[in-house]
């Protein structure tokens, strides 16, 4: 995969806030507008985080983001070796309700999905790949 930027999360949960900083540093490098790289962080925290909680099968799995900066839009590929999953099929959940009535669980891909321009679901071989891009503000 040709990626501006590529980085693979070590130690699992150990290494994701430095995970986390090493591309928040590379999106600052490319000055990127700070309400697209908020919310492109935000994405990320929200996915890995579920990645690390609920893709593991025995071992932490293996996540790689694959990032792409053009003048239109930043790409980002999250590539990870956990059990199938395709977190767009689950249900946006009721945000009308009070939050101690609601179902535990989907509104963080409910937020990405709000805040993203596009987000995409593969399995690809032994692996998943979730795709969310943000367009870029022009001039």
């Amino acid at each position: 995969m040709d990626c501006d930027y590529e980085r693979t999360l070590a130690n699992g949960r150990a290494g994701f806030p430095a995970f986390l900083e090493d591309i928040e540093a590379y999106l600052e490098s490319v000055d990127l507008p700070v309400d697209v790289l908020t919310k492109v962080m935000i994405a990320f925290d929200e996915l890995v985080s579920n990645i690390l909680e609920h893709g593991k099968q025995q071992d932490t799995p293996r996540i790689t983001a694959c990032l792409n900066v053009r003048h239109e839009e930043i790409t980002v590929d999250l590539i990870d070796d956990g059990k199938p999953f395709d977190p767009l099929t689950l249900e946006a959940p009721d945000t009308s309700l009070a939050v101690e009535e609601r179902e535990i669980g989907g509104l963080g891909i409910h937020i990405v999905r709000r805040i993203m321009d596009r987000v995409e679901y593969a399995r690809e071989g032994e692996c998943n790949r979730l795709r969310f891009a943000k367009k870029l503000p022009l001039g």
